[in-house]
């Protein structure tokens, strides 16, 4: 985390919409009269008694100011992921219901706290006017029928920057009609949380309360009631530019009464940060912790009306008669503009380059630890993929299915504490699994969009490839295989391990290239295939891509049929073909997104697929997975993965972004009829304990909403139609893919071993080729030789503070851990307390001491499971 340089004071300024101040008894002990804003008159005055929180949004990201257009429709600002990226913008929550960005693309803020959220928005004489850190002031004009979310966003390009020296509220350094508010008067100790000054029109300043909980808001509702907002408590001894010091649900909304008191209204809100009162009393609040948007009503008791998730009625097939299927399908071909064998002459030219880069992909050196290579995930003897719903990444040995934990790991040179440097430690990553499934990268140089989010997309192949992180956008580079291979290496569950995890991409990238060059043969090779001294991370990647460019594999019997062989396919393959193709049955027409070439259309749609495993940090649970809206932050793409390309995918399950099914005839269904596919899925027939433990429950009702046009009323298929759609995607393989053993090398440059081959994979060589028996990966010196461990993982993010938890082992060893603190910034790993548990297939117990002393204990807690302790 970047410290912020030491500053003496740290001020937000809000609006209060004051127009008058008078005398009030004394305040916090003070023996002269202060002056306090004075509540104007109102026709109405309402009772703020018993509040009612109803959550009408959440994982906006990191929502604050809060703005109400004509129509009642609101507007949010969004300060973005508080990372170096353009996730900040503007989001419209209609009357109805439907929400979306108005504005997007702008630089996010500053997430060192100077400004606790510093995005503002107000709505003007027909105008939307925002400020953001690094633009400054901007607007745009309102359309007279208001914002449409069928439209796409404007971007920063489209709004109008008007550098005006007037500030918005909630703007940093602001002084407008009614409040001064103050965070934190000393640095780096704070000695106070904050204070809240009364301003006179001629800006004298009087003391209100000098014990506020960051104070981020204040706003006057329509009978004069004056609101304030506090942000949270935190640990007065930590840096006040450290985050971690700021509690979980300690956020406070009250009144400041007429005589200048203050009573709370609601406690324990999650890093609130805008508040906006509306017109009938109510009152409007985001909380940045789950980008949520809370509606807080006063008197009786909301009711919780259950969604019931819609019941699809599929009528029976109607087909087409179809009297020369050869014709049909031959119109259907040239309709299309679908060509045979696509890609053949995209094949990787450069023989050396390609070889370069096939030593790089299955060389374990690559990744922090130096125990997964790019191949394990992508592995010849699995398709280029690894055969499970979601791959283990680093700290562990074997392939696909049988890929375990490994006990220890030996953390690499370049660590950030040099007191690990080379040292075995426990395995961290034990529990831990890459969010989404393995994709194939068979024919991946044909797609111009890379990943299930689209994260490395390019319109065109050829043209500039955009991607989150900016200094790789700015590189200008126009091949988004070789950018796709920038990536995986910085991610910590998958390639960054512990050694590499922490450190900023472009800095783990750095480090990755320094272990080359400390590699003779490496050394050598890059000189003599780029002819330069030095190695960068772009040559890296590009050598990867050269391998990967080696994969195209599109001579199928489909090809074949194309280029004029009828009897290439089946009858039950061609009546596949014409139901793929929308010839057959009118409302089947699969081709509608899976088009092209690649059989795909490279846009991202919800199919409402289950979710599970470690998400993406998403949503109340940090646990669900917001797909192509974690790239475009917009809320309508949630839950959208790009349509997955379909040749030889009878060979790469399991399928969809979370490998939810194991076979082309489940995806089928589900894609028939997506709300029985959701409500009747059972994941014990497709995942492991594990992966049972850990799925996610969706919101439906909001999913509904952006369901593909496509698969709203279903598909009506029979089970001879499913067969047949099989079938026909059978006939995309390429026979040529199934045995890819030549690609495996016998040693790598580093010499550090190859994977080992699982043992249902280990056949003879000889003249029909196959796989042989490779070195294992236990043998690598920077791995362990204690074998698979039993784990126990423990998810601790409902604990509070000062909360002890210890496992004990059947021999009596106990493993102990306090909890420090709580902090919308920890990560869903941080939450979780990782045991070890050797070779016991069991904890004796699990002990929970809270604060106040209770103790609860559990007893006999299998192993190889992550537990959730919440105390009610």
């Amino acid at each position: 985390m970047k410290n912020h340089p030491s500053r003496i004071s740290i001020i937000i300024l809000v609006v209060a919409l004051l127009v008058a101040f008078a005398l009030v008894p004394a305040i916090h002990g003070q023996s002269t009269a202060n002056p306090s804003p004075q509540h104007e008159a109102a026709s109405t005055a309402f009772d703020y008694q018993h509040p009612q929180v109803e959550v009408i949004v959440e994982g906006l990201r990191n929502p604050g100011a809060l703005a109400l257009l004509p129509d009642g429709s609101l507007l949010v600002a969004e300060n973005g992921t508080f990372n170096d990226d353009f996730s900040a913008g503007i989001s419209l929550i209609t009357a109805d219901g439907q929400i979306g960005r108005v504005v997007s693309g702008m630089p996010s803020i500053d997430r060192d706290f100077e400004q606790v959220g510093s995005a503002a928005i107000n709505v003007e004489d027909g105008m939307l006017n925002g400020q953001f850190d690094e633009i400054g002031q901007w607007q745009v004009a309102i359309p007279m029928s208001g914002f449409n979310l069928d439209e796409a966003p404007l971007s920063l390009d489209e709004v109008i920057v008007a550098n005006t020296a007037e500030s918005l509220d909630g703007e940093f350094d602001i002084v407008k009609d009614g409040f001064r508010l103050v965070v934190g008067p000393t640095c780096p100790t704070l000695d106070k949380v904050g204070a809240v000054y009364a301003v006179g029109e001629g800006g004298e300043e009087t003391l209100l309360f000098d014990d506020v909980f960051v104070p981020v808001d204040v706003a006057q509702g329509p009978d004069g009631t004056i609101w304030l907002l506090e942000f949270a408590q935190y640990d007065s001894e930590g840096d006040c530019y450290e985050d971690d010091i700021y509690y979980a649900h300690s956020g406070r909304l009250s009144i400041i009464t007429a005589d200048g008191q203050r009573r709370p209204v609601l406690r324990d809100l999650n890093f609130p940060r805008g508040i906006l009162p509306l017109a009938d009393g109510s009152l409007y609040v985001s909380e940045m912790r789950d980008g949520e948007i809370l509606h807080v009503t006063f008197g009786d008791e909301i009711e919780e009306t259950e969604y019931v998730m819609p019941e699809m009625v599929l009528h029976e097939p109607v087909y087409t008669d179809i009297d020369d299927v050869d014709a049909a399908l031959a119109a259907v071909i040239a309709e299309q503009g679908l060509t045979p064998y696509p890609g053949q002459d995209m094949r990787q030219t450069d023989p050396d380059l390609a070889e370069l880069g096939r030593q790089l992909f299955f060389d374990p050196i690559l990744s922090g630890d130096r125990n997964i290579s790019c191949a394990t995930c992508h592995h010849p003897a699995l398709a280029m993929a690894d055969a499970r719903p979601l791959p283990i990444g680093t700290g562990a040995a074997g392939l696909g299915p049988d890929r375990e934990y490994i006990s220890h790991i030996i953390v690499g040179e370049e660590y950030e504490d040099e007191a690990f440097r080379g040292i075995e430690i426990p395995n961290p990553a034990i529990g831990e699994l890459v969010p989404r499934n393995s994709p194939t990268i068979l024919n991946s140089a044909l797609l111009a969009v890379q990943f299930w989010d689209g994260r490395v997309d390019s319109y065109l192949l050829g043209d500039p490839v955009t991607t989150l992180e900016t200094e790789i956008t700015e590189l200008g580079l126009t091949d988004p295989l070789l950018v796709q291979a920038l990536f995986p290496v910085t991610s910590q569950a998958e390639m960054a391990g512990e050694t590499f995890g922490d450190e900023e991409p472009a800095d783990a990238r750095r480090m990755i290239v320094a272990r080359l060059m400390n590699i003779p043969g490496y050394e050598a090779e890059f000189q003599r295939v780029f002819g330069d001294e030095e190695i960068t991370p772009v040559q890296v990647a590009a050598a990867i891509a050269a391998f990967e460019r080696q994969l195209i594999f599109t001579e199928s019997p489909w090809d074949d049929y194309m280029a004029g062989d009828t009897e290439a396919l089946t009858d039950q393959q061609k009546r596949g073909a014409l139901l793929f193709y929308g010839q057959l049955n009118e409302d089947v027409n699969c081709s509608a997104c899976h088009s092209g070439d690649a059989f795909t259309d490279l846009s991202f749609h919800s199919l409402m697929v289950p979710q599970f495993g470690p998400g993406k940090g998403n949503g109340a649970t940090h646990l669900e997975d917001y797909g192509r809206a974690n790239v475009t932050f917009d809320w309508r793409d949630r839950y959208q993965f790009r349509t997955a390309p379909l040749r030889n995918v009878a060979l790469t399950g399991p399928y969809f972004h979370s490998g939810a099914y194991d076979t082309l005839e489940e995806v089928i269904w589900h894609h028939s009829n997506i709300w029985a596919g959701i409500e009747d899925y059972e994941p014990s027939q497709h995942l492991s304990d594990f992966l049972v433990r850990r799925v996610q429950e969706l919101d439906y009702e909001q999913l509904a909403n952006y369901v593909p046009e496509e698969l709203a009323s279903g598909l009506p298929l029979s089970e001879q139609d499913v067969a047949d759609l099989v079938a026909f995607l059978q006939a995309l393989t390429d026979e040529a893919a199934t045995d890819l053993s030549y690609l495996l090398p016998e040693t790598v440059i580093s010499g550090l071993p190859l994977d080992a081959l699982p043992n249902d994979l280990l056949i003879a060589s000889g003249s029909e080729g196959g796989f042989l028996m490779t070195s294992n990966l236990l043998a690598n010196p920077y791995a362990t030789d204690r074998g698979p461990a039993h784990w126990l993982m423990i998810d601790t993010s409902n604990l509070q503070p000062g909360t002890r938890v210890q496992v004990v082992l059947p021999d009596g060893q106990a493993f102990a851990q306090e909890i420090t603190t709580q902090s919308r910034y920890l990560s869903t790993a941080d939450q979780m307390i990782a045991c070890e548990l050797g070779t016991a297939t069991y904890a004796s117990s699990v002990v929970v001491t809270l604060p106040d002393g209770e103790e609860i204990r559990l007893g006999d807690i299998a192993s190889n499971q992550t537990i959730t302790i919440a105390i009610q």
